[in-house]
């Protein structure tokens, strides 16, 4: 996962420095920065009318400035290349790759941004195909099938090597605004730097528990209750109003990373609705319900759209080992019981601290 996933980084690594990219591929990253100050408004409009028409004006630039910077047969015959080469494109290029189509493809498919009624009517978007074939070349190296983009790719993703925060959705308006976003993006990042001490303990605790080192164990557990309290401490310390503005949040911070609209498989007329990104495809989560061995909240087909592959695997080793599972069959598991019953307690001060804010 760290290896492939996060070009052995955790959080993952994304190299936005524009001349390490491929010279076909650098036409996106063009096109996105030339839009986005034409994608926000500080107050959207209630004309459907002007709406539609602005929506439509707003996809017809982007597919015009597509022919103008992007030389297609280029890009097409590097991402044939990658698809049949490993190691054409390096990973922290697919990850950069992989967190731009994203940010393009929302801003080709909401036209305006905050969102309108007219866009959110449930049409099926026919991205443009200079859009599709890397996407389908990323959504194959990733693993995961969703349209839109995801947890990885928007904000984990979006960060250069100096921290940062690249691409946005609300250029030029109020700094409230510009902050809300930016700060929430760094929470998801931040949240998973402090995770990955976690992860590590993780493994550790079901390998002591497997050869038999119960305090080992119970030690890795009390590491976990510790790291779980840091990582949480960035959504306590800085997911309320005075960093992340309630007046803001639906308007300006969570809708631009939505996606509510549908999909039909080319060759099985198949028609899918994909919902975009969502606080529960957080990595940390998601290992924390399988390592305690409780119930994902996501269903299987939200998880193969959405969560990539070796993040799926990652947390179906833990749940497959699960320690608690096991714990009826042994005779001294007080301590290691003791040990979850902390990270569980924990865990839900934090659900119910962000079910107050959101």
């Amino acid at each position: 996962m760290i290896r492939y996933g996060g070009a052995s980084t955790w959080p993952p690594t994304a190299n936005h420095n524009h001349d390490d990219w491929p010279v076909a591929l650098r036409g996106y990253k063009l096109i996105y920065f030339e839009l986005a100050s034409l994608l926000p408004r500080s107050t959207p409009s209630l004309d459907d009318g002007a709406n539609r028409m602005a929506i439509c004006k707003f996809r017809e630039l982007f597919r015009d400035l597509l022919r103008q910077h992007l030389d297609a047969d280029a890009a097409y015959d590097l991402i044939k290349k990658a698809e049949n080469e490993k190691g054409t494109i390096s990973r922290e290029i697919n990850d950069v790759l992989y967190s731009c189509m994203a940010w393009c493809s929302h801003a080709y498919r909401w036209g305006v941004f905050p969102i309108v009624k007219v866009a959110q009517e449930g049409e099926i978007i026919d991205l443009p195909p200079e859009v599709v074939k890397p996407w389908e070349y990323l959504q194959e190296y990733f693993g995961s099938t969703s349209q839109s983009g995801n947890v990885m790719s928007s904000p984990l993703l979006n960060f250069d090597d100096g921290g940062q925060h690249v691409f946005k959705a609300n250029y030029g308006l109020s700094e409230k605004i510009v902050s809300s976003e930016e700060e929430l993006a760094r929470i998801f990042r931040d949240v998973e730097e402090s995770a990955l001490l976690i992860y590590q303990d993780m493994i550790r605790a079901l390998v002591a528990f497997d050869t038999g080192r119960k305090a080992a164990c119970i030690d890795h557990l009390n590491r976990i209750q510790i790291h779980l309290r840091s990582a949480l401490s960035v959504y306590y310390d800085r997911l309320h109003d005075q960093k992340v503005a309630r007046s803001v949040w639906v308007s300006h911070v969570q809708g631009f990373l939505g996606w509510e609209a549908v999909y039909q498989h080319e060759q099985t007329g198949e028609i899918v609705k994909f919902d975009g990104l969502s606080g529960n495809q957080i990595l940390l989560f998601r290992a924390l319900d399988a390592f305690l061995g409780m119930d994902t909240y996501l269903s299987a087909e939200d998880l193969k759209r959405n969560v990539s592959l070796r993040q799926r695997e990652f947390c179906r080793v833990l749940s497959k080992h699960c320690i608690r599972e096991r714990l009826d069959d042994e005779g001294d598991a007080a301590e290691i019981l003791d040990g979850f019953d902390k990270i569980v307690k924990r865990l839900r001060m934090s659900c119910q601290f962000a079910s107050n804010f959101l």
